[in-house]
């Protein structure tokens, strides 16, 4: 088959976030376009195969925010929330990447073969670590399950029953600290039985399409500050912070709330300088900073990643 690249680990193209696996593919097989491996913000969206019609409803709700947000959607190419996934990707002009569990010239299910054409079509990428003409079988998904999450900033669950290969995903997620998030479900279907439980277990509940967006935008602005900050210095250089704004009371703020507005006036700007002057970690702090900007009390600064008062 035409259009197939292969990219070598350490060898050009091959993705950045993969290097981070105990057990990295050697060699990726590509059909379609690269671009969408380029590095850019991904969120994986993983379900069950044999979804209902609330599941595909709110996974094509949720990816149309995802595309409006300028995120990849990183998915596998099987029945249900997975198809319904890369096909709103689709049809909204997104960015989409296809991990299967066979050989990127294997069309399972077959009914998809016309998405993976239009996928390659439109630039999307199909990939697997498996050579073209591989068959699928059960022992090949678990393993493709770490690729998904390996390439993605964050992990949606949208619909998964309680052992859906889905929460393999979000587990493997878990392992990588990012952040998993899952949408609730009826608590007497057995499709949401895994979602459900994901919450209980930690994962943040999903309402809103763009309100995940925002969360893994700041979980990754909080980890580049982490990682940008020095380990130590042996002078004080100045740094830029916004005047101190006089203490003006806000109704209606959570405690938490309050010790960030009390770290953002007091002059702190960047996540790890709020953090550090709130005393708040990042489980706590993400979540809260989303809340304030909904809010209309702080805003990010379109450049340098700093936010102050509104």
């Amino acid at each position: 088959m035409e259009n197939i690249t292969l990219l070598h680990r350490g060898g050009a193209g091959y993705p950045a976030r993969l290097q981070n696996l105990k057990n990295p593919p050697e060699t990726l097989y590509v059909r379609g376009g690269t671009d969408p491996l380029d590095g850019g913000l991904c969120v994986a969206v993983v379900g069950t195969r044999a979804a209902t019609a609330y599941g595909l409803s709110v996974t094509a709700s949720f990816c149309r925010d995802f595309c409006e947000a300028g995120f990849t959607i990183v998915t596998g190419g099987a029945r249900g929330i997975d198809t319904a996934a890369a096909r709103t990707a689709l049809k909204y002009g997104g960015k989409l990447i296809l991990v299967l569990g066979c050989g990127v010239d294997v069309a399972y299910p077959p009914e998809n073969a016309e998405l993976f054409e239009e996928t390659v079509k439109k630039g999307g990428a199909i990939i697997s670590e498996l050579p073209p003409g591989t068959q699928p079988i059960s022992t090949n998904f678990p393993s493709r399950n770490r690729i998904i999450a390996a390439l993605a900033d964050g992990c949606l669950v949208t619909e998964a029953g309680e052992k859906s290969g889905a929460l393999i995903t979000a587990e493997r997620c878990f392992d990588q600290r990012k952040p998993v998030f899952s949408v609730p479900g009826n608590i007497t279907s057995g499709q949401s039985a895994g979602t459900n439980e994901l919450i209980r277990s930690g994962a943040e509940m999903a309402l809103d399409g763009l309100r995940v967006a925002a969360e893994i935008k700041l979980s990754m602005s909080f980890a580049d500050q982490t990682l940008a900050a020095p380990k130590a210095r042996t002078e004080k250089r100045p740094v830029e912070k916004p005047s101190p704004r006089p203490e003006k009371k806000i109704a209606g703020l959570t405690p938490d709330e309050e010790k960030i507005m009390a770290a953002i006036r007091g002059g702190a700007a960047t996540v790890a300088e709020i953090s550090s002057a709130a005393s708040l970690d990042e489980v706590v702090l993400a979540p809260a900073m989303v809340m304030l900007e909904i809010k209309g009390v702080i805003r990010r600064r379109e450049f340098g990643g700093r936010y102050e008062a509104i």
